[in-house]
């Protein structure tokens, strides 16, 4: 049973959407509650409001990709921003991708500094080969 930040009411573990950076693994807002969020978000911004965010994390994530040399760090090529993966070195906050490049600059280059850049095929291969 987890209380539900939103509507304060006890919910099933089941009701909370996966959240892996949260100590319990899952968010802190309901579903149910969730959603309406989202809906009001969007009522209030439409379509405006996710394509700016959007556009932000992707420009966020070509900046790092420039500060990190611009290919990967194992084969040495170049890709699209779109392939690299940010590999931890050193104990992480939280996984460096296009959702979490809404959180401060400040943070995002203090985790960077923890990574090493490696492309998808690498990063696979790093951790399963």
């Amino acid at each position: 049973m987890k209380k539900c930040y939103t509507c304060r009411e006890l919910c099933q573990a089941s009701d909370f959407s996966i959240r892996r950076d949260n100590k319990d693994g899952r968010n802190n807002h309901c579903k149910k509650c969730r959603n309406e969020k989202n809906r009001e978000t969007y009522k209030r911004h439409g379509k405006k409001h996710y394509k700016s965010s959007y556009a932000k994390s992707k420009r966020r994530m070509a900046k790092l990709v420039e500060m990190s040399g611009g290919k990967c760090n194992h084969c040495r090529r170049v890709y699209p921003s779109c392939v690299y993966d940010f590999h931890h070195i050193k104990k992480k906050s939280f996984n460096l991708k296009m959702s979490k490049m809404s959180k401060a600059w400040d943070k995002i280059v203090a985790e960077w500094e923890k990574t090493v850049m490696i492309c998808s095929n690498c990063h696979r291969v790093e951790h399963h080969g």
